[in-house]
């Protein structure tokens, strides 16, 4: 209880820092995701999600959402309660939000997103908080 409390309160600082570093809150949230339009350089992974699951998610519990879904464990997350899941093979953009809303209705899991990728020489997108000017 006391990690969900600090995480909470972390995510609230990082949200009110970012709301006054832009002035104000945007009074709508973009309807689609932006893409890359370089096939070459995808925004999200085709094989990678990333799953946060409740503090007293079992192991148990892990093994039979990865056999359900045919999934393996990239990366163990342990102080956020998260995992970095893996598919067998790519999937196609509407089976991995398939795949994503199937693992946030399932019990323990709070949310299920899709691995971003970042490029070290992407500029800085325009729905990036950037607190200087001097980065854009």
């Amino acid at each position: 209880m006391k990690k969900l409390i600090f995480y909470l309160l972390a995510i609230s600082c990082i949200f009110l820092v970012a709301c006054e570093a832009e002035g104000e809150l945007p009074e709508e949230l973009p309807s689609e995701l932006p893409v890359s339009g370089d096939p070459e350089r995808p925004m999200y992974s085709d094989t990678t999600l990333l799953i946060s699951v409740e503090e007293d998610f079992s192991d148990k519990q892990l093994k039979k959402l990865l056999k359900k879904y045919d999934l393996s464990v990239v990366y163990d997350y342990e102080n956020f309660n998260m995992y970095a899941l893996s598919t067998a093979e790519p999937i196609s953009d509407e089976d991995m939000l398939s795949l994503i809303d199937a693992l946030s209705n399932e019990d323990g899991i709070i949310y299920a997103e899709r691995d971003g990728i970042t490029y070290l020489d992407d500029p800085v997108l325009d729905n990036d908080i950037v607190l200087d000017d001097s980065l854009k």
